[in-house]
């Protein structure tokens, strides 16, 4: 539980997009990352890599949190798709413009008006095999209007073809993108003109929600420094707490007392009272590790 590490790997290329297939077996697992902007892929949890694309151009990685089968990568290349669990010859590119950036300085440099551009986060539904999310990150320049749009965009069959959830029409730097565990309606995604500390908060949005799968948006920055949220994380043991990463200012949480949440279950090898008024039991009942008998009388519990 991160007491200890180990060094799985020297390799001096530079990583990113660390991701787990949360359906392998857990005491082997699958793991993806991209370093030196191709792609690697592991099967026993990380002891040994090997390299299953020559992206020239990937940073970020998803499994499908259904079908295993669907794997994917991105970055300023473009966006790409595996079948086949990942396996090396089974990767597509997916000929969809918006996706396509521009190589330069890599992506966590990315705040230059001529900085790098392209795909900055790639998440995989939790309850839905083939939905799967991607926030494209540009520079919009007002003086070309034909030039791709960046934005958050989604797809619904697996990567084949894609639906804008949010434009990103003037360089408002979408960075990152979560998903509720409960409802997939209920998105967040942030905003960001930096990387690291400064940046015009005119061109950053903070952190925006969604409770209707995309169709609306707004605003929840209150309590920030700045409009500059990057990571984002839902809690998947309560989805109503979510972390944000702010450049400049460190990690924030917010509960949101408006979302779902999680039904309560009973402890293993514990005894679950559903009834209130204790008119259910059977006697005698035992407080906690006290031994004293309790009894019930009336409704109450004595």
């Amino acid at each position: 539980a991160g007491k200890n590490w180990q060094i799985f790997t020297s390799d001096a290329g530079i990583m990113s997009g660390l991701v787990l297939d949360v359906n392998s077996p857990v005491n082997n697992r699958t793991l993806f990352v991209t370093i030196s902007e191709d792609l690697y892929r592991s099967q026993d949890a990380g002891r040994t890599w090997q390299k299953v694309y020559d992206c020239n151009g990937c940073w970020f990685t998803a499994v499908d949190r259904v079908n295993r089968s669907l794997v994917y990568a991105g970055g300023d290349a473009g966006f790409f798709r595996s079948t086949q669990g990942g396996a090396a010859a089974s990767w597509r590119k997916v000929n969809f413009a918006d996706f396509v950036g521009r190589d330069g300085n890599p992506w966590w440099w990315g705040d230059a008006q001529d900085g790098w551009q392209g795909i900055h986060d790639i998440v995989a539904d939790p309850l839905h095999s083939g939905w799967v999310y991607a926030t494209v990150f540009r520079h919009f320049d007002p003086d070309q209007p034909n030039q791709p749009q960046g934005g958050l965009y989604r797809s619904q069959d697996g990567g084949v073809t894609w639906q804008q959830l949010l434009p990103d029409n003037y360089r408002h730097h979408l960075r990152n993108v979560a998903v509720s565990p409960l409802d997939s309606r209920i998105l967040f995604v942030t905003s960001s003109s930096s990387n690291c500390c400064g940046g015009d908060p005119t061109y950053s949005h903070g952190v925006l929600r969604s409770v209707d799968g995309g169709a609306t948006w707004a605003q929840f920055n209150e309590g920030m420094a700045w409009p500059h949220a990057r990571s984002v994380a839902i809690d998947p043991k309560n989805p109503a707490l979510v972390w944000v990463g702010s450049p400049g200012t460190g990690f924030q949480k917010r509960i949101f007392a408006d979302l779902p949440q999680p039904t309560p279950t009973a402890t293993p090898g514990a005894n679950l009272i559903r009834n209130g008024d204790f008119s259910q039991g059977v006697a005698p009942w035992h407080g906690g590790t006290d031994t004293t008998d309790l009894t019930v009388r009336n409704g109450d519990l004595c």
